[in-house]
């Protein structure tokens, strides 16, 4: 019953573990793919004991530890093996390049192995002890729940790349509980697996990011290093550096002075924001050169409420923009803690509350009234592709545009701004939202509401309360 418990804890435990390494190598999509994975797996193994069932169940003590120890040890090399250069895929290459298809189901393949060989532990389990099959249900729902949080404990903890290796000792260490006296190759195997196991903990393969992820081509970059990174369930944060380095989305080509450098926050790989460290009137000037700046050229709002805050680019602006109070909400729960290892200055900014929480969840129980709601620059330059055009945004729904607008006092608004895309989708589908929203707010002429401003390749909307 506690083998039973063990594997079904790491079996669950090594699916989560998969679904962020596959996040963090290509997109968080491949979730799916693991998920699918798993249920193959399981499905093969039915299906192999139903023609082998009178054989299994008599070689019942022999299979058992033989099948968990197998486990753990495919746990812990399949990700070493879809990491070599000659089988790791590309997604975005699929497309292109016919071996990236046989790259895929290679490495599909090799994550099905450790899901089959636990699935044949657990059903020949079920088949031995049918007569018990309730308390086994019990125990392995209990075990699968259990290694659901374990997961997430270990993901605090441990680097991404030993996590596979970490589920991978779970397995062995229930098929070292069956083996008997006179299984001298089972207790060789189980050895040598822990062994095996124990050189990926400490010395982890390398986890080699898609070559089209945000952070590869920034490690690209000249003198580029990662200062900084931790891993978390809401996804894995690396702080790079590099004197190439610079942010200014949508400048104006008027603008003569040198754009700073910044150091780049990436979650999973993907760019998030650029660090500011210091505040201050040395980045007013660039500042008033952007579309962004647009709300604070028709008003000065004193109450700024920025949803999705990130690194901080638009509580600096804000800060330099003259706002007397800024509340910042953030979902991600390491980002206050890069900014306080980085000493960002204005995080401790008496004006400034930055809040880790959901936008969503904290506009329905926020009960303020502000000058100005501020959501993040969203797409990317010259527009999203591929896998990233599906992705989902929570915050852009006219459900929580709504949110946002009961949120506005009488004379406030609401700005977003968008990198601009070829030909033109993601802004249209903005305007169509926001126009949609305001028409079940009941405004009669949405248009008088609504104003935008482009550059070369950002554009800007924003939505006032009171006719413009």
């Amino acid at each position: 019953m506690s083998g039973l418990a063990v594997l079904s804890g790491a079996v669950i435990a090594y699916q989560i573990i998969l679904m962020q390494l596959l996040s963090i190598v290509q997109w968080y999509h491949f979730a799916y793919m693991i998920i699918s994975v798993a249920l193959l797996g399981f499905a093969t193994s039915g299906t192999l004991l139903v023609f082998i069932r009178s054989w299994a169940v008599r070689n019942f003590n022999n299979l058992m530890p033989l099948l968990m120890i197998t486990t753990g040890l495919l746990m812990g090399i399949v990700v070493f093996g879809s990491q070599y250069s000659g089988i790791r895929f590309d997604s975005y290459l699929i497309f292109s390049a016919g071996s990236q298809v046989l790259r895929l189901l290679f490495t599909y393949l090799l994550f099905f192995l450790p899901f089959f060989c636990a699935a044949m532990a657990i059903g020949l389990t079920f088949i031995k002890e049918a007569g018990s099959i309730s308390r086994l249900y019990f125990v392995n729902l209990v075990g699968s729940g259990l290694g659901g949080v374990l997961a997430l404990v270990l993901i605090h903890v441990a680097d991404p790349a030993s996590l596979p290796a970490l589920a991978g000792l779970l397995a062995v260490t229930s098929g070292l509980f069956l083996i008997k006296n006179r299984q001298t190759f089972h207790k060789i195997l189980g050895g040598l697996s822990v062994c095996i196991l124990l050189g990926l903990v400490f010395y982890p393969p390398q986890i080699t990011p898609s070559q089209f992820k945000s952070i590869s081509k920034t490690l690209n970059l000249p003198d580029s290093k990662i200062l900084w990174q931790k891993n978390n369930p809401h996804g894995f944060v690396q702080l790079v550096t590099t004197p190439a380095l610079r942010y200014a989305p949508g400048i104006s080509l008027t603008f003569h002075d040198p754009v700073p450098t910044v150091e780049g926050v990436f979650v999973n790989g993907n760019w998030y924001g650029p660090l500011v460290k210091k505040s201050g009137a040395s980045k007013e000037n660039i500042f008033k050169y952007m579309v962004k700046d647009l709300p604070y050229r028709i008003s000065n709002p004193a109450n700024v409420l920025v949803l999705d805050a990130g690194t901080g680019w638009d509580i600096e602006h804000a800060l330099v923009s003259g706002a007397a109070r800024i509340k910042a909400v953030e979902s991600h729960p390491l980002l206050p803690e890069l900014l306080e290892n980085m000493k960002v200055d204005w995080l401790h900014d008496e004006r400034v509350s930055y809040i880790v929480s959901e936008s969503r969840s904290f506009l329905r129980r926020d009960t303020l009234k502000y000058d100005l709601i501020i959501i993040p620059t969203l797409n990317s330059f010259g527009g999203n592709s591929g896998l990233n055009a599906l992705e989902e945004k929570y915050l852009l729904t006219r459900e929580a545009f709504s949110e946002m607008w009961n949120k506005l006092s009488d004379e406030g608004s609401l700005t977003i701004t968008t990198w601009m895309d070829y030909p033109p989708r993601y802004p249209l589908k903005v305007l169509a939202s926001i126009s949609g929203m305001l028409s079940a707010a009941g405004v009669e002429n949405p248009d008088a509401h609504i104003i935008a401003v482009r550059s070369w390749s950002t554009i800007t909307f924003l939505v006032k309360r009171l006719p413009v």
